[in-house]
């Protein structure tokens, strides 16, 4: 069994601000990672799922076959967020992309098991910036950010590792929207 992320990687300037935020945030508090764009690629989960290791080409494949009816779509931040330990910029679901996870969710789905406690619909796709070690101390990060206003076009997807606190640690393939 292999555990993977299906992701958007951020747009170097974009990644840039998330690697600032989680920067701030460690200077200031203790954290268990730092994104960095090398070791902790910033990045918005779209879905993360375990698939039996003969079902890795086969999902590859539906990926592929995706994006060759995918264009490019804007991507915007809605508000900084936590949920237990975890700081990350929830991502506004407007209806291009919550159609474009559905379609990721139905193909991954079929093939392996979800890893999240929500799945589909109710999924939250996000950047996650970090991992507080003392989460009673969220919401003074989180007064410490003030607003998120990152906006960004999505021109690939990815799939990638789920690495400690489901970071990216190494992404193993990328799929180009087709419809450019």
């Amino acid at each position: 069994m292999v555990k993977r992320n299906i992701i958007i990687l951020l747009p170097p300037p974009v990644a840039k601000r998330a690697i600032a935020w989680s920067n701030l945030i460690s200077n200031k508090y203790k954290t268990d990672f730092v994104l960095d764009g090398k070791q902790f690629h910033p990045h918005v989960t779209l879905y993360q799922g375990e698939y039996p290791d003969e079902n890795m080409p086969i999902l590859e494949e539906k990926l592929a076959h995706i994006v060759q009816s995918a264009a490019p779509f804007c991507i915007r931040a809605k508000a900084f967020s936590s949920f237990e330990e975890f700081l990350f910029v929830e991502i506004e679901k407007d209806d291009e992309l919550v159609s474009f996870q559905k379609t990721i969710f139905i193909a991954a789905m079929t093939l392996g098991k979800s890893l999240s406690p929500v799945a589909g619909a109710t999924f939250l796709p996000h950047v996650t910036i970090t991992r507080l070690q003392q989460p009673n101390r969220a919401e003074e990060v989180l007064s410490l950010l003030g607003a998120t206003d990152i906006a960004f076009e999505a021109h690939a997807l990815s799939l990638a590792n789920i690495g400690p606190d489901g970071t990216v640690n190494e992404v193993y393939r990328e799929f180009p929207f087709q419809m450019v």
